[in-house]
């Protein structure tokens, strides 16, 4: 009995140094393994994401670099181009795919600063190099020169390159002729300044005929008060 009592204490105590130390090995192990799907994770998720960005900066850095004339000419990058329509009350968009036959002659003639001079906003070009497809669809392209004119987040006009001739020599004027307001446009303000004329002319014939009647009203009071 006395044998126990004294080993008791020692069992006790080298129990409790087992359970610490497994406790101590669980937290590394667990440390361990969350280490490793941190890692896992960078590796597999943050590593790629970032390769992609860097690339998806890298081309559009090279699509964008031919146009020098930056006085006229503003590049968009990759899934920029909803956020400028947005954002910008009034702009014309050049949506440009690259493997367009003209796309060569579009961009001197972007980039020649006396013709474009004659164009009084700026052009917002953006390469169509990422969901070719996707943005065909969505914006209804049936050129790979298209120039959109959006106006308080709403397209007005649009036109399609589709000559050389168009390109070369008529860039400009077709870029003007965005800014104009189109036939249907302005038949539409005709018909609100008429509509506008209109109901003045029939405010101010209202406003005689009520003061025909006050006066008419005065001389009736003015003959009942003389009797």
């Amino acid at each position: 009995m006395d044998k126990l009592e004294k080993i008791k204490p020692i069992v006790i105590k080298r129990s409790k140094e087992v359970f610490e130390f497994l406790k101590e090995r669980k937290e590394m192990v667990t440390l361990t393994v969350l280490g490793l799907v941190l890692v896992g994770l960078f590796i597999t998720v943050f590593i790629p994401k970032t390769k992609a960005q860097i690339r998806v900066k890298q081309t559009d850095a090279l699509a964008l670099k031919d146009y020098t004339n930056t006085d006229k000419v503003v590049g968009i990058t990759y899934n920029q181009l909803e956020d400028t329509i947005i954002n910008t009350e009034n702009v014309v968009v050049a949506l440009v795919d690259q493997d367009d036959p003209y796309y060569e002659e579009f961009v001197i003639a972007l980039n020649d600063k006396q013709k474009m001079a004659e164009f009084p906003e700026k052009v917002y070009v953006y390469p169509i190099i990422y969901d070719k497809k996707k943005t065909r669809d969505f914006y209804k392209l049936e050129s790979g020169l298209t120039l959109i004119y959006f106006q308080n987040k709403k397209e007005v006009q649009r036109i399609n390159l589709d000559s050389q001739k168009e390109v070369e020599l008529y860039l400009v004027d077709h870029l003007n002729s965005l800014l104009r307001p189109s036939n249907s446009e302005v038949m539409k303000l005709e018909a609100e300044r008429l509509a506008r004329e209109e109901a003045e002319k029939q405010a101010a014939a209202e406003k005689k005929k009520l003061e025909e009647e006050e006066v008419i009203d005065e001389l009736k009071n003015s003959e009942t008060t003389d009797q």
